[in-house]
C-alpha cells in the first residue's frame, strides 16, 4: 500500500464471519423504516379526526429518529472491530 492509496479487502480482517452481523443491523435497520410507515398508517385510520388532533403530536419531530441512527452506526462499529 503505498501513500495514497487506500485498499479495502476482506482478506484483511481476522474474523470475516463477524461481518456478517451487517445484514442483521440492516434488517433492523429496515424493520424500523416499515414500523414508521406503519405507525403513519394507523394513525390515518383513526376514527375521531378531532381528538387525534388532541392526543397527537400536530408534526413528529425528526429528532425521533437519532437514537436509533445512533445505535445502528454503533453496532457497525461494533462489528467492524470484532471483524
Amino acid at each position: 500500500m503505498t501513500i495514497g492509496e487506500l485498499t479495502f479487502s476482506l482478506s484483511h480482517f481476522a474474523y470475516q464471519y463477524w461481518l456478517a452481523f451487517l445484514a442483521v443491523i440492516a434488517l433492523a435497520a429496515l424493520i424500523y423504516i416499515l414500523m414508521q410507515q406503519r405507525r403513519r398508517k394507523q394513525m390515518l385510520r383513526f376514527s375521531n379526526m378531532e381528538m387525534l388532533e388532541k392526543v397527537a403530536p400536530k408534526q413528529p419531530k425528526p429528532w425521533r429518529h437519532i437514537p436509533v441512527a445512533v445505535t445502528l452506526v454503533g453496532l457497525m462499529f461494533l462489528t467492524f472491530a470484532a471483524a
